[in-house]
């Protein structure tokens, strides 16, 4: 596990790295693919990993290659009321810097401003120009305090803030209670400052700031593996479908060995890939956050020559069960994949997605919905919101467990034609099953 999140950490820290440099593109359809592409996947990757520096700059970059002159507009306007932000801070700070010492706190208090890329979304929620956000900027109070004490202090600090000025009670956050999945812990709450303008309060120990600045890589230096986990050979390789789907293959695979990898028609008929929109062949190596499109041709046949470049067990083996079938007389021929019990069925019908790209069409599981089930994430759709005893099928979503869609769902063609693969057939639970 160490090790995969340490290949997912360099995969992020390259694509960021890409956006630094993607100046150099000009603009090109290459360049806004990267940046739609980074903002849809790699920034909530990030997030989800607690990466939040790494978020917020891809996040303002994407911006940037997508809509500059929005990106060149707030940044231009943050620039200009540097002087008089800087002002506000400084006033802000004082007294609770002079009652903190007081108090015998050992604390570094940092002000900064709020990303473009969320001043940006605050504008679009509110409807508003920039000049009407008013909590343009974030206080962070960092506390030296020890492991046994550092949430008893991050809660006294809260009540010395709440002391001087009002707080918002339906913007305060406790994530030290209930620290978030990626490990985040902090305590955030908004307060009226001077001249009555909202300001958001972040309060949290030394040890929280690291763990919130550098997510995962903090755990594993506490853990005090960071060293070790350097110094490891990658054994695999990391890249992603064009559905988000996260893959893992052996080091130095190839684009052939991800369509394998997807199923063993779409490798039989790979002619070789897009990857962030160019075309590369069938042998080309796959790096650490690629995202592989496979395109395929229904002319397109295994070869021996194949077997010299594959890297995995699975795309070895099924190539030399795809030849042994060619080369076999015909009435030695195996029967399409019927006995293999590696993988599901080979499809009756391979449907052609766009750009050539083979989906195959597994045989469908069947769903019985029952919403009071715990172990399955199923959610009402809410484009068609179908009820109880309404005819109904499932539709595997990337991020939100399968959706519950009426079968004469708006959607409902679109998806069957794109996701044959991600549709369930689905009938509800009876009272008797239940």
């Amino acid at each position: 596990m160490e090790e995969s999140n340490q290949v997912l950490y360099n995969i992020l820290t390259q694509r960021l790295e890409t956006l630094r440099v993607l100046d150099k593109e000009g603009d090109s359809p290459k360049r806004r693919h990267i940046a739609d592409e980074t903002a849809s996947l790699y920034a909530p990757l990030a997030h989800r990993l607690g990466l939040y520096q790494i978020k917020t700059e891809m996040e303002d970059l994407a911006l940037k290659f997508t809509d500059y002159e929005r990106y060149k507009y707030i940044a231009t306007s943050l620039n200009a009321k540097k002087t008089e932000r800087e002002a506000y801070i400084a006033a802000f700070i004082a007294p609770l810097e002079r009652k903190l010492r007081e108090e015998g706190f050992v604390f570094t208090i940092k002000g900064r401003p709020k990303s473009i890329h969320s001043i940006n979304h605050k504008m679009e929620v509110q409807h508003c120009d920039i000049d009407r956000i008013y909590d343009l900027f974030a206080i962070r109070i960092i506390l030296d305090s020890t492991p046994e004490k550092e949430k008893q202090d991050c809660w006294q600090v809260y009540s010395i803030i709440t002391d001087i000025f009002p707080p918002n009670p339906k913007r305060l956050r406790d994530w030290l209670s209930s620290p978030k999945a990626n490990g985040y812990e902090s305590l955030h709450t908004t307060v009226l400052g001077p001249d009555n303008r909202w300001v958001e309060v972040q309060i949290r120990s030394r040890r929280m700031d690291e763990v919130a600045e550098k997510g995962i890589a903090a755990h594993w230096s506490y853990k005090g593996v960071n060293q070790r986990l350097t110094r490891i050979t990658p054994t695999s390789v990391y890249a992603f479908t064009p559905t988000g789907d996260l893959r893992r293959l052996p080091a130095n695979a190839t684009v052939l060995d991800f369509a394998y990898s997807i199923h063993s028609e779409v490798g039989a008929h790979c002619v070789g890939g897009r990857i962030h929109g160019q075309f590369v062949p069938i042998r080309h190596q796959i790096t650490n956050g690629d995202q592989v499109e496979i395109v395929t041709s229904p002319t397109q046949k295994p070869n021996r020559d194949w077997l010299t470049f594959v890297t995995s067990a699975k795309a070895k083996n099924k190539i030399k069960l795809q030849l042994h079938k060619m080369e076999a007389p015909p009435d030695l021929e195996y029967k399409p994949e019927q006995k293999n019990q590696e993988e599901t069925p080979a499809p009756k019908h391979a449907a052609p997605h766009r750009n050539g790209t083979f989906v195959p069409q597994a045989e469908p599981l069947s769903l019985k919905v029952d919403l009071n089930l715990k172990n399955i994430d199923l959610h009402i759709a809410p484009c068609c919101n179908p009820k109880a005893g309404d005819p109904i099928f499932g539709f595997i979503s990337v991020t939100k467990g399968i959706r519950i869609h009426r079968l004469d769902c708006p959607n409902a063609m679109a998806m069957r034609t794109r996701f044959p693969y991600r549709v369930l057939p689905a009938q509800w639970t009876s009272k008797e099953e239940n």
